[in-house]
């Protein structure tokens, strides 16, 4: 595709080392490209949000797909003055999620990928904690099996 004058145009969403790759391969025949690669997209809640309708839209670009999607929200942005609140509103609609394989139909969150993300997101965890976070909910690897977490 990178070389076929038939395909005007690649566009890729993924990792940063393969968009490395791609780059020139349409460079040499100047390809039109578009990339995205390893987003980290922000969900920003100022004091004069609707909480509830942020919790929801929360839970909507962060736990789609169990937070595997490259348009998930990475990073969750509160302003101080109403953080307290939003925290706990947010881990009271984190703790009714239910999870559990797709065949479940009432499953919302389902397994991650593989082994090296549940250790990736253990250290995301980890790493929070050591720099002043507070788990409010979660945290562990669910009962469902060593995917679900």
């Amino acid at each position: 595709m990178t070389e076929s004058p038939i395909v005007p145009k690649l566009t890729f969403t993924g990792s940063t080392q393969v968009g490395k790759l791609l780059m020139p391969q349409c460079a040499n025949i100047v390809k039109k490209i578009s990339l995205e690669l390893g987003g980290n997209a922000p969900f920003i809640v100022f004091d004069d949000a609707d909480l509830e309708a942020a919790v929801q839209g929360i839970l909507a670009a962060k736990f789609r797909n169990s937070g595997q999607t490259c348009v998930c929200a990475n990073r969750i942005l509160v302003q101080a003055t109403i953080y307290d609140e939003f925290a706990k509103r947010l881990s009271e609609a984190v703790k009714t999620l239910r999870v559990g394989p797709a065949s479940q139909k009432d499953a919302q969150l389902g397994p991650l990928i593989n082994q090296q993300t549940i250790d990736k997101v253990k250290q995301h965890i980890a790493d929070a904690i050591a720099h002043v976070a507070h788990l409010l909910t979660g945290g562990n690897v669910a009962s469902q099996g060593k995917l679900f977490f």
